[in-house]
């Protein structure tokens, strides 16, 4: 067994021994620091109509640090000294303490956590403190990720304005004021933010934000086009797609659909890349239009994406044919007359 197996096993066996264990404190305080990756073994249940059916043994990645946080909050049972540790002037024991925090899920963590936003310099830490937050879900949370995303001067704003849409608590009038911040990490989270509202009179702000300086900013607003599945914007996607975008406008115009945006999906399972076909299998498996099932039949042979290929060509037809060219082949010639248009 491996040191890190050995430390991370003392770690759980005396979370376990609860207040009995108090005498371990000290040295569970010394491991906070520990960002050893550390295998721990859970079970995973299945459930079938809401009950119970099968349970598996599986796996989950953490840190002995983590769990030693976390062993401390079942030996104290006192939350105000893992608060404390958030302090911490090491970063490793701030951002173990933050995964740990996950799990226990204590309400009484919002305002530190909301602090370790504003005011930690690891992006690291920041973005498991957001993620705790986005975890326990409450709304008390809102206002104060507000004052965070406002403040040009803290260092979470991103962190803040990922927190605020998965809570339910962005407002467009703020996204449309950052979007005139100088740090263009804000900026782009924030187009990113308006994007997932789903908003289509916001459309006119994305394609002009298809000419901003910044390429994050750029992207971005390619995604936030294919989410509100605006067709106005696949004349303008099309060329920029011959530039670094082009798995930004591949997404997108699988969102969108239409004539030309399956010709161009088509055309770009040609591509050199395979990451490029890969990502225009998905999208025309998603507009399921029958005119790609020619070039998708003919990708089979790409032993890379087979498997991607048979998912998008069971999505366009609902056939049940092996993974195969030659049957898909077969099974075309069968039935290719359905599909008006498609030869």
């Amino acid at each position: 067994m491996e040191n890190k197996d050995i430390r991370g096993n003392a770690v759980l066996r005396l979370g376990e021994l609860g207040s009995v264990g108090r005498g371990a404190a000290p040295a569970l305080l010394e491991v906070l620091d520990d960002t050893t990756p550390f295998r721990l073994t859970i079970t995973i249940t299945s459930y079938d109509r809401g009950k119970p059916s099968k349970s598996e043994r599986g796996y989950r990645t953490t840190t002995v640090g983590a769990e030693a946080a976390k062993a401390l909050w079942r030996i104290e049972r006192k939350i105000e000294l893992l608060i404390a540790q958030l302090r911490h002037e090491d970063w490793q024991v701030r951002s173990n303490v933050v995964m740990a925090l996950k799990e226990i899920k204590d309400l009484r963590t919002i305002e530190p956590l909301v602090e370790i936003l504003n005011t930690d310099k690891i992006r690291g830490v920041r973005e498991k403190a957001v993620a705790v937050l986005i975890e326990l879900g409450d709304p008390e949370a809102v206002p104060l990720l507000l004052v965070v995303a406002k403040d040009q001067n803290s260092k979470g704003r991103v962190q803040a304005i990922v927190g605020l849409g998965e809570l339910g608590g962005v407002e467009v009038s703020l996204l449309i004021e950052v979007l005139k911040d100088k740090d263009v990490e804000v900026k782009a989270q924030a187009v990113a933010s308006l994007g997932d509202l789903g908003d289509r009179e916001l459309s006119p702000l994305f394609l002009e934000l298809l000419n901003d300086q910044h390429s994050k900013v750029q992207a971005q607003a390619i995604v936030a086009l294919g989410k509100i599945k605006e067709v106005q914007a696949i004349p303008l996607l099309i060329p920029v797609a011959n530039g670094p975008f082009v798995l930004e406008v591949v997404e997108a115009l699988g969102e969108i659909g239409g004539e030309q945006s399956v010709e161009f999906l088509i055309a770009a399972l040609e591509d050199q890349r395979s990451v490029v076909r890969g990502r225009a299998v998905v999208a025309l498996g998603k507009v399921k239009d029958p005119r790609a099932l020619p070039a998708l039949i003919d990708l089979l042979e790409d032993k890379q994406l087979q498997g991607t290929v048979f998912w998008a060509l069971q999505e366009i037809t609902g056939a049940v044919v092996p993974a195969y060219k030659e049957q898909w082949k077969e099974w075309w010639e069968l039935n290719k007359a359905q599909y008006a248009g498609a030869q």
